[in-house]
């Protein structure tokens, strides 16, 4: 089965889902939004990096729903929300790059949503291209192997801490 994939966002943390994924045989891109994409030169550098058959735009609201498609949404934390609760109307699976959301409320609306229109939500922190990460990745036979990884990400947003466990 061929699984579909639009990126929502195409900053740093969407290019490198995007080249991550671009290696993957079974997944196909279908699209990139962005909303600097209407920016003429930011268009044009992006469409230098990707393939002629993926679909470029700089609205969500011109996304076409595609057939067994996930969206990752890797955006600005504000915007969040509303993009999420979109897409999942519009069809989508959704991976959003962390956090889930601000606020219980509107985490317990996405859940509510996802339910609704029978749809998956999957949030994670990607931090593969972290020099942090990378080094402790090149460094981990000096500690043996561990048994727990903890790693504290901390917003400045009324207190607001995820921890992840790994």
């Amino acid at each position: 089965m061929q699984n579909n994939i639009v990126i929502i966002g195409f900053g740093k943390q969407g290019q490198e889902y995007f080249e991550s994924i671009e290696k993957l045989s079974n997944i196909t891109i279908k699209a990139i939004v962005d909303s600097s994409f209407y920016e003429e030169n930011h268009l044009e550098k992006a469409r230098l990096k990707v393939r002629e058959d993926i679909v470029i735009l700089d609205k969500v609201e011109d996304l076409k729903e595609y057939e067994n498609c996930t969206a990752i949404i890797c955006i600005p934390h504000k915007y969040h929300f509303e993009i999420t609760k979109n897409c999942i109307k519009k069809g989508f699976n959704i991976i959003k790059e962390k956090p889930l959301d601000y606020s219980y409320l509107n985490a317990k609306k996405l859940e509510d949503i996802s339910i609704k229109y029978n749809k998956k939500i999957f949030t994670l922190c990607q931090r593969i291209y972290d020099p942090i990460f990378s080094e402790f990745i090149r460094k981990i036979n000096l500690i043996g192997k561990p048994y727990a990884l903890q790693y504290d990400y901390f917003l400045s947003h009324n207190g607001f801490v995820a921890q992840t466990y790994l």
